[in-house]
């Protein structure tokens, strides 16, 4: 668990994500998640501000199903797990 510039508690988890977009489902990854949003590895870049549907399975609870919005993106990987290719995503709920 760490926190972030924006005082917000994010923790570090890897969970499979569906991502209901404007171009169909697409799949991912956590890599962290806040009360907020979570930044998603993914292999298709999506555009900032688009809206899309998650949901996020959960190890031992039912999966999240949330509203979101694009706040930022990654299209390439640099191979450094550190600036993973991906999307920022903040919960529209």
């Amino acid at each position: 668990m760490k926190q972030d510039k924006r005082k917000r508690m994010r923790y570090d988890v890897k969970y499979p994500v569906m991502m209901l977009t404007s171009h169909g489902v697409l799949t991912g990854e956590t890599r962290n998640l806040s009360q907020h949003g979570a930044f998603i590895r993914c292999p298709h870049p999506l555009q900032v501000n688009e809206r899309l549907f998650l949901i996020i399975e959960l190890p031992f609870d039912p999966p999240l199903e949330l509203p979101a919005h694009v706040v930022w993106s990654r299209p390439t990987d640099s191979g450094d797990d550190r600036a993973p290719q991906g999307v920022a995503v903040r919960f529209t709920w």
